[in-house]
């Protein structure tokens, strides 16, 4: 129960400080002093973000708050995944500790030190059971690492190789409809 309030909380003063440097970054961009920054050296970097706002909202616009509640339902089951993955093996980890543990190991994926995040995925999975006492720790780090990658992975690909085989894209055609899109933003 500690435990999950600790996440809770720490969930929620995330959120808080998220949702402050948004509304702070916005009130400060509106309020005339966009201006100021523009002309100074972190203009080109402030230039940037207010593009990426700009992007952000024409993307709402677009396709709407559509894409924005699909990308949490698919975070949703991508966790949820790992979470059914974890108790599917028996592991004595609370729902918090797997989330972190995933994150984590999408954290270190980014080293480019492996493919696919193999030995790095094991290796922060061994620590993270290893911090938590699960007995047999290496054993469980790969048996849920490969279990992980078979699902995360393999499976997502295999299922986008059939549809990929069952329709194929037409890769000219795909370059003449991104080239003209490109030039249109360009005029």
């Amino acid at each position: 129960l500690g435990i999950e309030a600790d996440w809770n909380r720490w969930l929620a003063a995330g959120l808080c400080i998220g949702v402050g440097l948004v509304f702070a970054f916005w009130r400060l961009w509106n309020t005339g002093a966009g201006s100021y920054i523009n002309d100074s050296r972190f203009g080109r970097l402030f230039s940037f973000i207010a593009a990426l706002r700009d992007e952000f909202a024409s993307l709402t616009r677009v396709v709407g708050f559509g894409a924005i509640a699909l990308t949490l339902v698919a975070y949703a089951l991508y966790f949820a995944q790992t979470v059914y993955i974890a108790r599917a093996m028996h592991l004595s980890l609370s729902n918090a500790d797997i989330v972190a543990a995933i994150v984590l190991v999408g954290l270190a994926s980014f080293l480019p030190i492996s493919v696919a995040g193999l030995g790095t995925r094991e290796g922060i999975l061994t620590l993270v059971l290893a911090r938590r006492a699960i007995p047999d720790g290496l054993e469980a780090a790969l048996t849920y690492s490969a279990l992980f990658f078979s699902f995360c992975f393999v499976v997502p690909g295999l299922m986008g190789f059939a549809c990929f085989w069952a329709r194929p894209i037409s890769l000219d055609a795909l370059r003449a409809q991104t080239a003209s899109s490109l030039f249109a933003k360009d005029n």
